[in-house]
């Protein structure tokens, strides 16, 4: 029987785009924000309070991952490993876009993917199959971990809204809050079985959050 992986999944510190309510997928890729960068020492000291053990920080391959996750890796002491898997869900030709008709397309697609309708495809972007099997192979890296202690991954709040709900049980609701540099545990068993959400978004140690609507 494998060892259960715990992963401590966060989402990124505050960049600009989510002040300006703007889509961001994988073109535009901003730095963080003074106030991201608090966010980051934030649940770096949670994470340090917690067991850690030995296992490794991994991050998405964007801008506002990594800065979190080295903020993190820092604290802990740990070397930081990108997995390109883990970039933001494609959203396609709506990279870039605000308002209300681009909240309303975005709400579309993801309210197919929860009724069932995978298929379901951002224009210029990715469907649900497409998103959930680049996940798979992520989580296929960090289950190599198991037993060195948890693993922290600084990654991005549409993976965690939409990308789970065919992998993951309680299955996260769609309309969860996700705040900048909030934490959900989720534990990982064996390779075929679901992963186990022990908490979703949990941001207590912050300040102040910052909350976007949009990944």
């Amino acid at each position: 029987m494998q060892d259960t992986l715990v992963v401590y999944y966060l989402r990124h510190g505050e960049n600009e785009a989510n002040l300006e309510g703007v889509f961001t997928s994988r073109k535009l890729d901003h730095n963080l924000t003074s106030k991201g960068v608090e966010q980051s020492h934030q649940v770096a000291e949670f994470l340090a309070s917690q067991e850690m053990g030995s296992g490794p920080v991994f991050c998405s391959p964007l801008k506002r991952a990594r800065q979190t996750a080295a903020v993190i890796a820092e604290r802990l002491q740990r070397s930081v490993h990108v997995l390109e898997e883990l970039y933001e869900l494609d959203v396609g030709d709506l990279e870039g876009a605000s308002g209300p008709a681009a909240i309303r397309y975005w709400r579309s697609v993801l309210d197919d993917w929860a009724s069932g309708k995978r298929e379901t495809r951002f224009a210029g972007g990715e469907d649900h199959f497409e998103l959930t099997a680049r996940l798979d192979r992520s989580f296929a890296q960090l289950r190599a971990h198991a037993g060195a202690g948890p693993v922290v991954l600084a990654a991005h709040a549409g993976l965690l809204r939409v990308g789970f709900r065919n992998l993951a049980t309680p299955v996260p609701p769609v309309d969860l809050a996700i705040p900048n540099c909030s934490v959900s545990r989720l534990e990982l068993g064996e390779p075929d079985s679901p992963f186990q959400f022990v908490y979703w978004a949990q941001a207590h140690f912050l300040t102040e959050h910052t909350s976007a609507e949009k990944p």
